[in-house]
């Protein structure tokens, strides 16, 4: 909670948000970073990243290249945020993302 007031009160600073990024609620995750038993359903930081790099309209490749990881890595992270969400698709995994507030529409617009 913290971390969320400090983030909204930093914007409002309009101070940089480079260090600022939309996730799934971090409460199901354990101290270690792993996901706890109850925790379906909640992206990792990383998904998340990719999950804005396809919603932003880029291919895999372009994500591979701003995330600095390979092609193959960027599909790995797809089919685990596809398992995660129920879905089947990018388009499917950005409008469930955008319907559970996860990212919104500002979001995608800036400039990643």
């Amino acid at each position: 909670m913290q971390d969320l007031i400090a983030t909204v009160r930093s914007v409002a600073r309009c101070e940089s948000e480079e260090g600022v990024i939309v996730s799934a609620p971090r409460s199901s995750f354990e101290q270690t970073g792993r996901r706890s038993e109850d925790s379906e359903g909640v992206l990792t930081r990383r998904e998340m990243e990719v999950l804005m790099a396809v919603a932003r309209g880029m291919s895999n490749k372009q994500a591979g290249a701003s995330l600095h990881v390979s092609e193959t890595t960027i599909k790995r992270h797809l089919s685990n945020i596809y398992a995660k969400l129920g879905v089947g698709s990018r388009g499917e995994a950005v409008r469930k993302a955008m319907s559970e507030g996860w990212i919104s529409g500002w979001d995608i617009s800036k400039d990643g």
